[in-house]
């Protein structure tokens, strides 16, 4: 049996993480399209999408494809590079800032990306390679939303990256996007 002081404190804690306050449910926009920059979330156009008040998820992609004359040999060069990832917040209600043109709020994020790269060149003795990363993280951010439509979101943390073939990184992690909410 919980004594009627703790659980009031409890259900006060309950309320202030998780309803507390209205500052991302005041208006209908609940999407979100922009550039993102991340070492763990991936990079390039993303998407995002609110669901309720507390949470967020969001995708990012990035390809690119380079073909150079051919310098050294008979063949052209090649890099293909593409880059997927996803990012999840979860707002800290009780962390919020309110005037007249700005919102924000504290999160907590965790997400992950996928990154492959073949490399193609004719003029090197080992012309051909490819390249996976498989990156996790997590940690705090800050997300500021200017006049109900532009949204400033800067987040860092821990990340974990695998390569493939060979190599393993635990570092650091800075998390940057900016975009258009409608």
């Amino acid at each position: 049996m919980i004594p009627k002081g703790q659980s009031l404190v409890w259900g006060f804690l309950v309320m202030l993480l998780l309803g507390g306050g209205n500052v991302w449910g005041k208006t209908n926009f609940q999407n979100l399209l922009g550039l993102h920059a991340g070492y763990t979330t991936g990079g390039g156009l993303f998407y995002r999408h609110y669901v309720g008040k507390n949470f967020a998820w969001q995708v990012s992609f990035f390809p690119s494809y380079q073909q150079e004359p051919p310098y050294f040999s008979s063949e052209e060069s090649k890099l293909l590079f593409l880059w997927v990832g996803t990012m999840e917040q979860w707002f800290l209600h009780f962390t919020q800032l309110n005037t007249t043109a700005m919102k924000g709020m504290l999160f907590v994020w965790g997400g992950g990306s996928f990154a492959y790269q073949y490399t193609s060149m004719p003029y090197v003795l080992e012309n051909k390679r490819e390249v996976y990363r498989v990156s996790l993280g997590g940690g705090p951010g800050f997300e500021v939303v200017f006049y109900d439509h532009f949204v400033v979101t800067v987040a860092g943390g821990y990340a974990a990256a695998v390569d493939m073939p060979g190599g393993f990184m635990m570092n650091f992690t800075f998390e940057a996007s900016s975009g258009y909410k409608f």
